[in-house]
């Protein structure tokens, strides 16, 4: 019956296909991978090579060169330890393979893999050490912060309360070590699969035998890395105990009662035990029996659970638990002293204020005279009328929160609220959203609106507090008001938070057309526009083709090199946002979410604090820095410079500028005291200036940093507390007032 649903025997057998058409498939499949594997090498170069032109012309090759070595040698010196690690494994089980197998089921059905890979066997040696090792190589150079700091540490002058050790070793040496110490433990681990799978594969493990499993080869390469796992474990366990001054408890970060009496005793219980059984495990190559270090490394399981876990449990339950305002009240003591060093709290002086009902004349004319030069204008409130009376066109805009600064007008301090008059291409109509618009004509803002933040008409009373009276920005449709600065300031801002991704600037000859919107003093009627070029220093030159090649793919976009407004003069202006540039060209840094504008020295700037951070100062309350700076004048800035969001050590390293019209980046050192930013200036020297080098007429427009304001807040609402026994109880805790107008 089987017969009826054959194909029938007569039919004739299809037509073998052409052996051209084969060849042709052949060809363009080939030709496609070619054409993929060239456009992601070129993606790659493009980006690699943009961003060195990018750093190029803000005159910090040196940061991208650095860098760009220390994770290349990160990467060769670590892909190829583990590398070798794994290809030396894999050569040395293969060398030491049974040269007889008996004739198992087992190893018959092996015959088939092996016929495979002893034809291919050093390729695929070869491929997997290299594989492994760029997976090792790429781990290692993400740890190009840690590596560096270690390379360049300082000493930071004081010691810890329990190992009597700088800080420094901490905050510098630690981390290195521990990368380390894992790496090791990890080629082991690699290395020991790599080598049981070659001993499996070539009948040095055979399973379905009932004795002498393992060959005498593979029991002491197998004891070798055992005992170079476990060595590296003993290491492991003895820095571990460090790591107690700066793990978070559920009272506070730091070590504690049950730390510095059980877990500190039982690490350094488990660190010997670690090494004897390591040498139990190299003993085992002359002995080659399992029993005695397989009893030492079951031994060090069950140490670890009893002593590691078990023991501080019990301490913790019945010694702590009971009377642990007295155990602990030593350790919080340490955290609360460590703290307020650490966020600089050691210095803050608590002044109590009260305000009696005295409304006496005297009190009046007292309170109004503090109030003649105090701002009293909110910037959080005041966007509004900014929008509505300086916005001039659609397509110009300020921040969401404006800020606030002094400056020096007519002989007299005044506080002033300013923003920045900022291009807004989301202003733009949708007919004009076109590629040659976007990114050739609509391509800056212009000038600072500043208005007085308590203005105070002649007589001193007739004109209400919080009437808005402008010091800069258009009064009237004849001129622009300039109080600012005396002799007048460059206004175009082509970098700012609300920069274009990218600007093409620049045009073919002095006697072509501009082409770039302005907005000059004076308000043009309407229907009337200006242009003008950039000229400044700031950008990347295209005019090569080259160039214009790696732009098209880098930005993905075929107008770089199809366009005609793309000339031999032209500039790109890109990563325009003045705190990303900042954390560009100092990766190193926690960069402040709100620059803040100023007009000095006839330029606009904008001001930004960049501060080191860590979470390994010793004993420090470690705490979230998202949720520390957080308040309702926080504004998303779109880029990450932590490498963690738990910190408990902040400084105000750096003072920073970045002009607003030719993007140069300046770093002023602020503290020079911090040895994290010692150790940074020492990784990337001439990179940030000496505080000495600030120029007057900045010093004046410096503030107290925002964010690091917000962290002591956050830490001082606690923390004001100095007695362990109050801090325990918890009852006397500060908390930041909600903001009236965004609660």
């Amino acid at each position: 019956m089987s017969d009826l649903f054959d194909d029938d025997p007569r039919k004739p057998a299809p037509p073998a296909p052409p052996p051209e058409s084969s060849s042709r498939s052949r060809a363009l499949i080939i030709t496609a991978g070619v054409l993929l594997a060239g456009f992601v090498v070129l993606t790659v170069f493009a980006g690699f090579w943009t961003e060195r032109l990018w750093f190029g012309s803000k005159g910090f090759q040196s940061v991208f060169t650095t860098l760009l070595w220390t994770r290349v040698g990160l990467f060769l010196v670590f892909g190829s330890l583990m590398a070798l690690a794994v290809g030396a494994s894999v050569a040395v089980a293969y060398r030491t393979r049974p040269l007889f197998r008996p004739t198992t089921p087992e190893q018959t059905g092996l015959d088939r893999y092996r016929d495979v890979v002893l034809p291919v066997r050093t390729w695929l040696m070869v491929g997997i050490a290299l594989v492994v090792g760029g997976f090792a190589g790429a781990s290692a150079a993400g740890q190009w912060r840690t590596y560096m700091l270690w390379r360049n540490g300082e000493s930071f002058g004081s010691k810890d309360p329990y190992f009597g050790r700088d800080l420094g070793f901490f905050i510098f040496d630690l981390p290195w070590l521990h990368f380390v110490t894992d790496f090791v433990m990890a080629a082991a681990i690699i290395a020991l699969i790599a080598a049981a799978t070659v001993q499996y594969l070539f009948g040095g493990i055979k399973l379905q035998v009932p004795r002498d499993r393992v060959s005498g080869a593979a029991m002491a390469q197998f004891s070798v890395i055992f005992g170079v796992f476990v060595l590296a474990k003993a290491v492991d366990y003895w820095l571990e105990r460090f790591d107690l001054v700066t793990e978070s408890g559920s009272l506070i970060t730091g070590m504690n009662y049950t730390d510095q009496n059980a877990v500190l005793p039982g690490q350094n219980i488990l660190a010997g035990i670690a090494v004897l059984v390591a040498l139990l495990f190299f003993f085992n190559v002359w002995r080659r029996a399992w029993a005695v270090s397989a009893m030492g490394l079951a031994m060090l399981v069950v140490s670890s659970i009893l002593v590691g876990v078990l023991w501080p449990g019990v301490v913790q339950q019945f010694s702590v638990d009971p009377t642990e305002a007295d155990k602990e009240a030593p350790y919080i003591a340490a955290n609360i002293k460590a703290t307020r060093a650490a966020f600089g709290l050691d210095d803050v002086e608590e002044v109590k204020y009260s305000s009696p009902p005295d409304l006496s004349v005297e009190r009046m004319d007292a309170l109004k005279s503090q109030l003649a030069s105090m701002p009293i204008v909110d910037p959080s409130l005041s966007i509004a009328s900014f929008e509505l009376e300086q916005q001039v066109r659609a397509y110009y805009s300020v921040a969401e929160v404006l800020d606030v600064d002094r400056y020096n007008i007519d002989g007299e301090d005044r506080a002033l609220v300013l923003g920045v008059r900022e291009l807004d291409q989301d202003g733009l109509d949708a007919s004009s959203r076109t590629w040659s618009n976007l990114h050739t004509v609509f391509t800056h803002g212009n000038g600072v609106i500043a208005a007085y933040a308590n203005q105070r008409a002649e007589d001193d009373v007739s004109r209400p507090l919080i009437d808005v009276q402008w010091a800069e920005g258009r009064r009237d449709s004849e001129r622009e008001l300039t109080d600012l600065s005396e002799d007048g300031y460059e206004t175009r801002v082509y970098y700012g938070e609300l920069s274009p991704d990218y600007s093409v600037v620049g045009k073919a000859s002095p006697s072509a057309t501009d082409v770039e919107l302005d907005l000059p003093p004076g308000t043009l009627a309407e229907g009337q526009e200006s242009t003008t070029t950039y000229d400044g220093a700031g950008g990347v030159e295209m005019g090569s083709l080259f160039r214009k090649v790696l732009y098209a793919v880098k930005f993905g976009e075929p107008n770089m090199v199809l366009s005609e407004r793309v000339n031999e003069n032209s500039k790109i202006l890109y990563d325009r946002q003045p705190g990303m540039m900042l954390e560009k060209v100092a990766p190193w840094l926690t960069v402040d979410s709100d620059p803040f504008p100023a007009v000095v020295d006839g330029r606009t700037v904008w001001i930004m604090d960049g501060y080191t951070t860590t979470d390994q100062y010793p004993q420090s309350q470690v705490a979230s820095f998202d949720t520390m700076t957080k308040d309702s004048l926080a504004v998303p800035t779109g880029f990450q410079t932590l490498p963690t969001d738990q910190i408990n050590y902040m400084r105000n390293a750096v003072k920073a500028t970045v002009d607003a019209y030719d993007g140069t980046i300046t770093l002023y050192a602020w503290d020079e005291s911090d040895p994290i930013l010692k150790a940074w200036r020492s990784a990337f020297p001439g990179v940030v200036k000496d505080r000495a080098d600030i120029p007057e007429t900045l010093l004046e427009h410096l503030r107290y940093p925002e964010d690091l304001f917000k962290a002591q807040r956050y830490q001082f609402a606690r923390y004001h507390v100095t007695e362990a026994n109050d801090f325990y109880e918890n009852n006397s805790r500060w908390e930041v007032p909600a903001d009236p107008a965004n609660p």
